[in-house]
């Protein structure tokens, strides 16, 4: 087993994989044992990792195939497999994609500056007004205008270096 390839794999998809799985099951402890079990199951079986042709579509499917494992096992069976819907997209490349934007997304907004990150993360993610802002953190207007116009400079710079619309 390469171990460099394996922590590329890792450090790459892992995040993305468990926002995946929490999306099928619901739950987030099992959505990580899920990816940690494809995980394992790679680090063991597969000794030779480089000769996958598509790291990217192995780790969804098999994510995919381990959440709905999991969630037939937590499931008690009163219903028919026939009438009981598991609400997790097979793999797509869309899919894939989506889950891994998302997560650059994340990650570039865990970088900024705390203050700027928490700031942008109330106006932009928990969908706060900045007068609500400014009064929950007992900070100007003008202060969350800075922190937002930063943190958007920050994320268009890291995500278009020619610093396009984001």
């Amino acid at each position: 087993m390469d171990k460099e390839i394996f922590r590329y794999l890792f450090d790459t998809y892992y995040n993305a994989l468990c926002n995946y799985a929490a999306n099928a099951l619901g739950l987030k402890d099992e959505a990580e044992d899920a990816v940690m079990e494809v995980f394992t199951h790679l680090w063991t079986v597969n000794s030779n990792i480089s000769q996958i042709s598509n790291p990217k579509a192995y780790l969804f499917k098999s994510v995919y195939h381990k959440a709905i494992e999991k969630s037939r096992v937590k499931r008690p069976v009163i219903v028919s497999l026939e009438s009981e819907k598991i609400v997790v997209e097979d793999y797509k490349e869309e899919i894939a994609d989506e889950y891994l934007l998302k997560e650059k997304i994340y990650q570039s907004i865990r970088q900024l500056p705390s203050k700027c990150q928490l700031i942008f993360v109330k106006a932009k993610i928990d969908g706060m007004s900045y007068k609500d802002i400014t009064g929950e953190m007992d900070i100007a207007v003008k202060t969350v205008e800075n922190q937002i116009a930063k943190a958007m400079k920050i994320l268009r710079s890291e995500f278009n270096p020619q610093h396009h619309e984001l």
